[in-house]
């Protein structure tokens, strides 16, 4: 059986995806890629990355904790990851739009439409 890393249910090896190596001809093999497969960090199918809520949900979320009369670790602990999250966004945010990357991009951009330009059977433009 595996533990979700995430949400810490049990999930039967047979009940959920795992990667299982194209050989299992010996006993031995499959007991040592079962060990392999404990030791690795098990997301169970709920927890996946692509299946994480958005983050205006997390915020609803974290503004309905604050009115609640108890402090819970939980909540911290996603006040404390939302705001790592926030912040990586601003600094994506701000990357994304210095003079460096825009001039790269517009040079990848320029020889991209000059390679598309230059594939066979295509008709050259006339200016």
């Amino acid at each position: 059986m595996f533990q979700c890393e995430l949400c810490r249910e049990w999930f039967h090896g047979h009940c959920v995806p795992v990667c299982k190596p194209n050989s299992m001809k010996s006993k031995s093999t499959h007991s040592a890629w079962l060990q392999t497969a404990k030791e690795n960090k098990f997301l169970c199918p709920f927890c996946l990355r692509s299946r994480r809520p958005r983050l205006e949900t997390i915020l609803g979320l974290l503004v309905s904790l604050q009115k609640l009369p108890v402090r819970l670790a939980e909540g911290e602990a996603l006040q404390c990851l939302t705001e790592r999250a926030m912040a990586w966004q601003d600094k994506a945010k701000q990357v994304l739009h210095t003079e460096e990357l825009m001039s790269a991009l517009n040079r990848l951009s320029a020889q991209s439409q000059r390679m598309v330009n230059r594939l066979p059977g295509r008709k050259l433009r006339r200016s």
